[in-house]
């Protein structure tokens, strides 16, 4: 039998900022809208309506039998085909899609399958085993976009689950640095301002600064073309109001990719990196003979893992 596979589950929190409900309505909107859906072309979505390669995700497999407590499933990300192994167009036709058929497919046309991953909710919390350098905002932007009729005016957002120790106390923090971090936004309704603009902005002052300060040097072009110089973005909490780390912490980690170039300092001189501030476990999973995790296992660890969140 195949070693156990070890996965990192990463916890977030379902924020609810509308008082008209106790909770987050995620599980009703969610569980009924996926319970009604006769296609996977229904839930796929295109992160951009001009894109030629039609890049899209969808929650392709789902389980909504207990969706007043719990909901699971899987998301993956597909593309136009460009004479790769890629996914028929009868597929999207199906009511699921599970991943382990992934595998089975043959060559024909239209789509290829890019990742996956796995998420869970109870409505209060959300467990995703989402690599540590993606961002939750595509999910979040997703969800929103899928739900737009029934949510109405509800934006659903999704909170990185932020580890509560003494050294993460707002009161203790010092400076937080952000070296070469990169950001990316989520998606918002009625905005101009698109991700790749914000990243262009980004990248044209840190080149703009280098210049004042090192346009004379013979090298300077070099130095900007193999990026041998960094910038960092120093933040100093001059004063804290709050000692939720929760609130400030969780918002500052949410949009960025590479936590471990995020460092903490705090008044009594730690040190904290980014990557460790999330709530996360580590669990084993079995894998099968074809090389594939037991998603019943990693369901199970997933709801674990939420009870433990809730008690």
């Amino acid at each position: 039998m195949s070693k156990p596979k070890k996965i990192i589950l990463r916890a977030f929190k379902v924020e609810n900022n509308d008082p008209n409900y106790g909770k987050s309505p995620i599980l009703n909107l969610l569980g009924t809208k996926l319970e009604n859906s006769q296609m996977a072309e229904e839930r796929r979505i295109l992160l951009n309506q001009d894109d030629p390669n039609e890049e899209s995700d969808l929650i392709a497999d789902f389980d909504v039998s207990r969706k007043d407590v719990f909901i699971f499933g899987t998301m993956i990300r597909v593309m136009a085909s460009k004479g790769t192994p890629n996914l028929p167009d009868d597929l999207f036709n199906q009511k699921k899609i599970p991943f382990n058929n992934l595998s089975k497919l043959e060559l024909k046309e239209k789509f290829i399958y890019k990742s996956h991953f796995y998420f869970a909710t109870d409505g209060n919390f959300l467990i995703v085993n989402l690599p540590s350098n993606r961002t939750i905002t595509a999910f979040q932007a997703y969800i929103n976009e899928y739900l737009k009729a029934e949510r109405k005016k509800h934006l659903f957002e999704f909170t990185p689950l932020i580890v509560a120790t003494p050294d993460t106390k707002v009161s203790n923090i010092k400076t937080i640095k952000f070296r070469d971090s990169e950001v990316r936004l989520p998606a918002k309704e009625n905005t101009s301002v698109s991700q790749s603009s914000f990243r262009a902005k980004v990248k044209n002052f840190k080149e703009e600064l280098l210049r004042e300060l090192l346009g004379d040097a013979p090298d300077f072009d070099k130095i900007l073309e193999e990026d041998l110089v960094s910038a960092e973005l120093l933040i100093k909490f001059a004063s804290k109001k709050t000692d939720d780390p929760q609130k400030y912490l969780g918002a500052i980690l949410k949009p960025i990719a590479d936590t471990d170039n995020i460092e903490i300092k705090t008044n009594s001189g730690g040190t904290i990196k980014g990557s460790t501030l999330q709530k996360t476990k580590e669990v084993e999973i079995s894998i099968t003979e074809s090389d594939m995790i037991s998603e019943p296992e990693l369901f199970q660890a997933m709801e674990t893992f939420l009870n433990e969140l809730n008690n």
